[in-house]
């Protein structure tokens, strides 16, 4: 989980017949800690 964390949109993924912004979640300590496809 991403607690704290700052969310960001960064590359692309398909999803639902449709192209959106990767969006990824980096925690206090810079880590990668959640991802989806939609921002």
């Amino acid at each position: 989980m991403c607690t704290g964390g700052t969310w960001y949109c960064s590359g692309t993924c398909y999803a639902n017949n449709s192209y959106k912004q990767l969006r990824v979640s980096i925690d206090s300590t810079g880590r990668i800690c959640n991802q989806s496809c939609d921002c």
